[in-house]
């Protein structure tokens, strides 16, 4: 039994010495990590400021020509619609055209179907710069 105890005495200091050394390892690591102080230089950098002087650049209006077909004109009625139907303002008037066609042949055969669902006042109307022109 003495031997047992001289055993486990004897573990229990080897443990003390191992605990002790890991404890001063780690605080070595700790003030080594904290008194590392990296030095930075303080150089100014200056960057040289150019002013840069941009042309306005002119843009020539082109007409925009299309074609739409008109399913109404209204004195009293002023909607908004967020579809495709556009309202174009002519003499006092709002008009309501649909579609926005590069030919005549394509609002033509909107037309068509529109007059079959029985909207018999439809025709065709040519937009220029989104007002309605006589063609």
């Amino acid at each position: 039994m003495l031997i047992f105890k001289e055993k486990n005495a004897m573990q229990f200091k080897i443990s003390k010495i191992v605990c002790a050394q890991y404890v001063f390892l780690a605080a070595i690591f700790l003030i080594g990590c904290s008194s590392k102080q990296e030095e930075t230089s303080k150089e100014k950098v200056v960057t040289p400021v150019t002013q840069k002087v941009v042309e306005k650049e002119t843009t020539k209006v082109v007409n925009t020509v299309s074609y739409g077909v008109q399913i109404g004109a209204y004195k009293k009625f002023d909607a908004e619609f967020t579809s495709t139907v556009k309202k174009v303002e002519v003499n006092g008037l709002q008009h309501y055209v649909l579609g926005n066609f590069a030919t005549v042949k394509e609002a033509n055969n909107l037309q068509k179907i529109l007059m079959d669902l029985g909207v018999k006042d439809a025709f065709v109307v040519k937009l220029e710069n989104n007002k309605i022109v006589k063609f």
